[in-house]
């Protein structure tokens, strides 16, 4: 008598788990799918194309463009430093 009660609780565990799912499933897509269309394309993972950076750190608006070669590097340390000096107003 244990093993089915053990095996009834187990499909039941099973049932809930996959209706839980599925539905936090339709849910993502209907959040996306409320996007506006000039949205969307933000929410590629790399919505910069080769420009993007894979970093999520507090620092990743600091770093170089990912697609910048090293002759124009001397551009983003000078645009950098405006962000990274102290000023005294």
């Amino acid at each position: 008598m244990t093993k089915s009660w053990i095996s009834l609780l187990a499909v039941a565990v099973l049932l809930i788990g996959g209706i839980c799912w599925w539905s936090c499933r339709d849910a993502a897509e209907a959040e996306r799918d409320s996007v506006p269309a000039w949205m969307k394309p933000m929410l590629d993972k790399q919505s910069g194309g080769d420009t993007t950076v894979e970093n999520d750190t507090p620092n990743a608006f600091a770093l170089m463009l990912a697609n910048l070669d090293g002759s124009r590097s001397d551009r983003h340390f000078a645009g950098n430093s405006l962000f990274t000096k102290n000023w005294v107003a």
